[in-house]
């Protein structure tokens, strides 16, 4: 996200400001304006506590700020906040997370992480990444506890997906992140992976980032740089693994197989648009892709472990994964405030959603709405005003099963199919040829 630059928005937000304030200044009474500056000066002075609260020597009375300051920046985007400060509050994360015990340290990742998502692409996101990667790495690596190790992982790839501004910069934070999801560690620091043991709860977490990372580089990067050299190391974790990290496994699976899926439209469109590289991975990849829809269809179906939430928990999980392995169209619809919707239509959108709703909580509906990183995420508008209630005909026009857009949703579906089956009776009569 870094790639984008912040300043025009930043600059376009400065603008409205100053046309709101004197929009108010010349309707609003003297009272209400006044009671307005009494709101905004509350607010500033509580923040500037939390702040002044850091530098506190016991530690419940940070953990205190820090869980204000967290809770702050979830149910308001304070980009003003965040952009005077950066400097310092990375400053005293740094401490905690150098220094802090579990607890602390968990919460010092948790705002960094925060920051990055508050302030959006640009110059402090860079920042913030730039001074933080290392410290955050290290608490993921070798926190006391799984707890401060995965908020040490999520404000990794946070930080990463806003601030990075290269693919390569974003590569080698997902190495980070794909060693700690694929190992499970050592019993002692200084042994040769470099990490403690791993929980699966915090290898699921790794797992979880490092798919989170993935959507934000390009589909053909996906295909030629991660598809053939991660589908041993995940048909291993789906085969072997906890259910948790099973899931991560799979979830990363479905990532790469849309991203192969956009690959073949792009090919269909234009052979020309992928080159030999990338044709060479799906191969790789396809020779695999029979073992991996069985073995995500068996978990489909499969018990997924003690108690019957687990079992259905891994079901879910598992027939949706199965259904993007399958080609089949994803749309989900969250609902926002004012009677607004976003449509998720595609896996990669499902997966940020996911990881972004884990983050923000609460928050997510606010930061929908205001935050402008999401907006662009997303390519969301929000509305402004209440949305208008549909009558009866339009309701038949545009939501019954006969209406235009369902009909239009299902040709799209079945061309889809159409070509995913295309594609395979190519490939297995290229394959008959060539045994000839």
């Amino acid at each position: 996200m870094g790639r984008t630059d912040k300043n025009h928005r930043r600059a376009m937000r400065t603008d409205d400001t100053d046309d709101d304030t004197v929009s108010t200044v010349s309707t609003a009474t003297s009272s209400d304006f006044g009671h307005h500056e009494v709101e905004e000066r509350d607010e500033n002075t509580v923040l500037d506590g939390f702040v002044d609260a850091l530098y506190e020597k016991r530690a419940k009375v940070r953990e205190a700020a820090l869980k204000g300051l967290i809770n702050a920046l979830k149910t308001s985007v304070l980009i003003d906040f965040v952009d005077d400060k950066h400097e310092t509050l990375l400053h005293l994360c740094i401490g905690s997370l150098k220094k802090g015990v579990s607890s602390e340290a968990a919460f010092a990742s948790q705002l960094i992480g925060l920051m990055a998502v508050t302030t959006g692409a640009g110059d402090v996101a860079q920042h913030i990444l730039s001074e933080a990667s290392a410290y955050l790495i290290k608490a993921a690596k070798f926190g006391s506890d799984s707890k401060a190790r995965i908020a040490a992982l999520e404000a990794l790839a946070l930080t990463c997906f806003v601030g990075s501004t290269n693919y390569e910069a974003t590569e080698e934070i997902m190495d980070v992140l794909w060693q700690m999801s694929k190992r499970k560690g050592s019993s002692h620091p200084d042994q040769a992976l470099g990490m403690t043991r791993a929980m699966p709860e915090v290898r699921a977490a790794a797992l979880s980032a490092w798919t989170f990372l993935m959507t934000e580089i390009p589909t053909t990067r996906i295909v030629s740089q991660h598809m053939a050299q991660c589908s041993s190391a995940l048909l291993s974790i789906l085969e072997n693994d906890e259910q948790n990290v099973r899931i991560a496994a799979g979830e990363a699976i479905a990532v790469v197989f849309e991203a192969r899926s956009t690959i073949r439209s792009q090919y269909y469109a234009d052979p020309s648009s992928t080159d030999a590289s990338s044709a060479l991975c799906r191969k790789n990849f396809e020779n695999r892709e029979t073992e991996l829809v069985d073995l995500i269809k068996g978990l489909a179906l499969e018990a997924g472990g003690k108690g019957q939430g687990n079992k259905k928990s891994q079901r879910s999980s598992f027939k949706e994964i199965h259904s993007v392995l399958k080609g089949e169209d994803v749309e989900t619809s969250l609902k926002l405030q004012q009677g607004d919707s976003l449509i998720l239509n595609s896996w990669i959108q499902v997966i940020q959603m996911k990881f972004l709703t884990g983050i923000l909580a609460e928050g997510l509906q606010k930061h929908l709405q205001e935050n402008t990183l999401l907006h662009e995420i997303f390519s969301f508008v929000p509305q402004q005003g209440k949305r208008k209630t549909l009558t009866s005909t339009e309701k038949r026009m545009y939501m019954s099963p006969n209406s235009v857009l369902n009909k239009a949703r299902t040709q799209n579906m079945n061309r889809r199919r159409s070509q995913v089956h295309a594609w395979q009776i190519g490939q297995f009569g290229a394959e008959d040829v060539g045994s000839d």
